[in-house]
């Protein structure tokens, strides 16, 4: 697979720190938590680089955005640059004249706020309180006429709840662009704290089935687009079809991959490490400001190995030898089994757990116990 001469994007996490400790949270003790961050001139150095490199889009992300208290001169650098941006943040700490620089910048794509569902559902995973200081902050951001996204993160404690959420956002809340995605815990993260909020398979597929359900009943504001749930569905759908219906092909097809990261995009840390993505923090592929980014981008190994076709990748896992569906996945192959736990997006997982599902349909059979 040739990747793009450079980034069309790039994530900038320019800070670690947050004020929540979301229950589920799979960055912290992770090693995408950084005890070091780059000062205001190091990331206009490095918005400058990108520029050179005409990166169309910058993700700004945490840690939490709004803490750092130079924001408003490292959006000026982004606008310099002439790159637009994407703000995601859990509301907190949003406040009017946060709505005002976005809004004056001319170059927010949107902004996403954070939240897991009605308010005790949320607040019992986020913190007292944050349901409220989301939607206040939901509202803000529509009062300055500034795009909106509402991202739900589901988990064990809500996964049963997104017809209701999306109820409750767009009906009452007048949110018109909404999406979710699994909460996933990082292989390489040194506490498990987080395990008892992650989703079973069986959960995951209860989840799914109502995602996809919400997405065809609210059609133009709720979208799986670019999320786990919806990659699950299309790759599932696509490997089945490709089993029933075609002769194994003499190479994997690419259009099977699960993710396109390592061809359109890098990951910069709160401290300058560069990854190719912020689920992959200790594929550290090198240091911004002191290695060229373009030089990464078309020679960094651990790229030129991610980029190589997945036939050869395949054998790397004990789990993918000899299943029925390998000569049309083509995983991304240091997301599937890093650190020796499978890909919770695995059909062929998710099948053996769940023979009462109707993978086809998307949904659980009629004889299905659910509990």
């Amino acid at each position: 697979m040739r990747p793009y001469s450079s980034p069309l994007r790039a994530e900038a996490a320019l800070t670690s720190r947050c004020n929540l400790r979301c229950r589920y949270c799979h960055f912290f003790g992770s090693a995408g938590e950084k005890k070091r961050e780059l000062d205001t001139a190091e990331w206009l150095g490095i918005f400058d680089e990108l520029g050179a490199m005409k990166v169309m889009e910058l993700t700004l992300t945490g840690g939490e955005v709004l803490l750092r208290e130079d924001l408003p001169e490292l959006i000026a650098g982004i606008r310099r640059n002439n790159m637009r941006f994407l703000l995601l943040s859990n509301g907190f700490a949003f406040e009017e004249h946060h709505a005002a620089m976005l809004k004056e910048s001319g170059r927010c794509v949107y902004v996403q706020i954070s939240i897991d569902g009605p308010e005790a559902a949320n607040d019992l995973a986020r913190g007292s309180g944050t349901y409220a200081r989301a939607v206040r902050a939901m509202k803000l951001v529509l009062r300055y006429g500034i795009p909106l996204t509402v991202r739900m993160t589901v988990g064990r404690h809500n996964f049963r709840l997104l017809p209701e959420t999306a109820r409750l956002m767009i009906e009452e809340n007048n949110v018109r662009a909404l999406t979710c995605n699994p909460a996933f815990h990082f292989t390489g993260k040194e506490d498990e704290s987080d395990l008892p909020w992650i989703m079973s398979r069986r959960e995951f597929l209860t989840a799914l089935s109502d995602a996809l359900a919400t997405a065809r009943n609210h059609p133009e504001r709720f979208s799986l687009r670019g999320t786990m749930f919806g990659r699950a569905a299309a790759q599932w759908s696509h490997l089945r079809r490709c089993r029933r219906e075609n002769p194994p092909p003499a190479a994997p097809s690419p259009c099977a991959s699960n993710c396109l990261a390592q061809l359109e995009k890098l990951y910069i840390g709160a401290d300058g490490s560069v990854t190719p993505c912020n689920h992959l923090p200790d594929a550290v592929i090198g240091q911004a400001g002191r290695d060229r980014l373009a030089d990464l981008w078309e020679n960094a190994p651990i790229l030129r190995q991610m980029r190589a076709p997945g036939e050869a990748l395949l054998q790397e896992f004990p789990l993918c030898r000899g299943c029925g569906y390998a000569p049309w996945c083509v995983p991304t192959a240091r997301c599937l089994n890093s650190g020796g736990r499978a890909s919770f997006v695995c059909l062929k997982l998710h099948e053996e757990e769940a023979p009462d599902f109707d993978f086809e349909e998307m949904k659980w059979k009629q004889n299905a116990v659910l509990k």
